[in-house]
């Protein structure tokens, strides 16, 4: 079994290695871009691969054959342009990637990271449907790239994945765009900052979010690996909403904070035009037909998971 993983050098992809390794898989290549690699080259030094590949062209690529694609490269800021060059880098890449690779003979299984930024402001219903309207870029070049999957005649072994809000202990070379648990959990003090919120229906400090552990996500990634002809879009997410309230708190308990405390600050107008109020991942679809039974982390075991595995990646005196 021959593997490839676009962004493998990135928070996912790392993790999704490590995972492999712990099965005893190796024979993985990753793709990243040509440079790229200053920020994020310490998420790989635990871990076991073939070969790095530049992805700046598709060809270097799509003329080997490999037995499963993960394509988790792209750029993953919610708060992106809507330019040429993450076009280009999120549409065109991807478009091109899963068209190459399923002119072959012999079709690779194809995972495409997509994102519940496609959702937009929906609060309801979270069903795996083609017409959402994101509210930013992002999750539109996301949306772009499953319209392009729902066009090809043969994609059974298509997997088009909606991740929700993912946390994980691999994400220091993200910085600002880091998880709000990531970030939290290494704050050199004890207070947390939420948004003040600006829509009625959802008072200040109870917005909520539907946050899936990494561990999660690549479990799921392995059960599309070994589920033959099931190709589709699927949500990945927990099933379950916490507010920013809960996930501070939780924090809290976590690091053993007896003072912590919350401060609400105004929301700034670049984020309040595309900001999610409510996320929740309806899984029916990835139990029922996917088949997928497994049960994720529930947010305080997630969180305790995590500062374990930051002390152990990055920060031994937390």
């Amino acid at each position: 079994m021959k593997i490839l993983v676009t962004g493998g050098f990135g928070f996912i992809g790392s993790s999704f290695i490590k995972y492999l390794n712990n099965k005893g898989i190796t024979n993985i290549d990753i793709c990243e871009p040509k440079g790229k690699y200053e920020s994020k080259w310490f998420n790989t030094t635990d871990l076991f691969y073939s070969n790095i590949i530049n992805s700046d062209n598709p060809y270097n690529i799509t003329n080997c054959n490999y037995d499963i694609i993960v394509h988790l490269g792209a750029n993953s800021s919610t708060n992106q342009e809507a330019n040429s060059e993450n076009w280009d880098n999120n549409i065109q890449y991807s478009n091109e990637l899963i068209k190459r690779f399923n002119n072959h003979v012999n079709k690779p299984i194809f995972i495409f990271a997509s994102s519940a930024a496609t959702y937009g402001n929906e609060t309801s219903d979270f069903s795996e449907r083609l017409n959402v309207r994101p509210t930013n870029f992002y999750g539109f070049t996301k949306l772009e790239t499953e319209k392009a999957i729902n066009s090809i005649d043969y994609k059974n072994n298509i997997y088009s994945l909606r991740f929700f809000n993912v946390y994980g202990a691999r994400e220091a070379h993200k910085v600002g765009m880091s998880s709000p648990i990531y970030k939290w959990l290494t704050l050199p003090n004890d207070t947390i900052e939420l948004f003040e919120s600006l829509n009625p229906l959802f008072p200040t400090g109870k917005m909520a979010r539907d946050f899936i552990h990494v561990d999660d996500v690549c479990s799921v990634i392995w059960h599309c690996i070994n589920s033959k002809n099931k190709g589709g879009t699927y949500n990945v997410g927990s099933g379950v909403a916490s507010t920013w309230e809960q996930v501070a708190n939780t924090i809290f308990k976590t690091k053993n904070v007896n003072t912590g405390s919350i401060v609400y600050k105004r929301m700034p107008e670049s984020i309040s035009k595309h900001y999610q109020y409510y996320t929740c991942a309806n899984l029916d679809k990835l139990r029922n037909v996917l088949n997928y039974n497994q049960e994720f982390l529930s947010l305080e075991k997630g969180i305790q998971l995590t500062y374990k595995q930051i002390n152990q990646l990055y920060l031994p005196k937390l």
